[in-house]
């Protein structure tokens, strides 16, 4: 994989870069980036997604590798439209974590659930904020904010050229000779004195309640994507969060819950996207149907007939479950039975 090299184009579509119309719609619109500020932008969130890019703007693979490409995506459209906010690259104002990850009202939604949490923990340089967190009994995510608790901390921010991350020893994995695998999603949004962050993973073995070692990670982008903890900490998830069993024409299974669709041994045919995980729709019982933005993906083999050995997608929003009677990934439909 060291030598495999992917065009920009493949990673952004067209359709990912108008994410920018959703996810920073607080930008000014007059502002322009310059070559150097927008190299550097690219070139960073390039970096955390495990990838190094040279002077043709094509990427590879390096040191570490994670599944994450909502935040990518953002930061990818930035570099393209070469819109800035006031004041710093990529800020997004004034919102919680809950509401930038989950939407408008995001927090009454999850305190109906349980899924709102408020925990302050107390690491180097920062003061992390654990605003949600949410268990399916496969799937769990949390989102938090991390925000400077001393000088130096503060600086970091204000830089402009460092970031942190969480992360989870328990998604590591084996990778090539030069690489390793986290299999996890991460988001990071900068905001206007700290990093809005969220964390996401499918658990290997379904779990009704896990304790999950955690860490958050100061990614010092000058010096070559070094990591350096600044600090480690753990987080209980319970689950709290209902799920629904949907079935496609073959008889194959998904399970889905209010911000995720997990499932083993299905198959899911492509539609306009050649990526199906990244079309998603829902059908309610009164028979509206609601396009589902979709934050992250992670999927097992495929053969060549679109048979996944395992897949999970997360979402952007949080479906109303009660009332879905279809669920349509790609064009292949699951239905509710029962």
């Amino acid at each position: 994989m060291d030598n495999e090299k992917y065009m920009l184009s493949a990673v952004i579509d067209e359709e990912n870069v108008s994410l920018i119309d959703t996810q920073l719609d607080d930008f000014s619109k007059g502002a322009r980036l310059d070559d150097k500020a927008k190299e550097r932008i690219l070139s960073s969130v390039m970096r955390k997604a495990g990838m190094e890019m040279d002077k043709n703007i094509t990427v590879k693979q390096n040191k570490r590798v994670s599944k994450r490409f909502i935040g990518f995506a953002a930061a990818a459209a930035i570099m393209v439209t070469g819109a800035v906010g006031a004041g710093a690259a990529y800020v997004i104002s004034g919102r919680t974590s809950n509401d930038t990850y989950f939407g408008t009202d995001a927090d009454s939604k999850l305190e109906s659930i349980g899924a709102k949490a408020d925990k302050t923990i107390s690491l180097e340089h920062f003061d992390l904020n654990i605003e949600s967190m949410l268990c399916d009994g496969q799937y769990i995510s949390v989102t938090a904010s991390a925000v400077a608790n001393d000088e130096e901390g503060a600086k970091w921010l204000s830089s402009g050229a460092d970031d942190m991350t969480l992360h989870s020893s328990i998604s590591e994995r084996p990778g090539t000779a030069n690489s390793r695998v986290w299999d996890e999603d991460v988001a990071i949004i900068s905001e206007d004195g700290r990093e809005l962050l969220r964390w996401t993973y499918f658990l290997d073995e379904p779990k009704d309640k896990v304790t999950v070692p955690m860490s958050l990670i100061y990614m010092d982008d000058i010096n070559g994507g070094d990591e350096k903890s600044l600090g480690e900490f753990e987080l209980e998830f319970v689950k709290n969060l209902d799920t629904i069993k949907l079935e496609n024409e073959k008889g194959e299974c998904v399970s889905l819950s209010s911000n995720s669709v997990t499932g083993n041994g299905v198959t899911i045919e492509a539609a306009n996207d050649p990526l199906p995980f990244r079309e998603v729709s829902a059908e309610y019982k009164d028979g509206t149907v609601k396009k589902i933005e979709v934050y992250g993906c992670n999927n097992g083999d495929t053969t060549e007939n679109a048979h996944y050995d395992k897949m999970g997608i997360t979402f952007n929003d949080l479906v109303d479950i009660d009332n879905v009677s279809k669920l349509t990934i790609g064009r292949t439909v699951f239905e509710l039975k029962g």
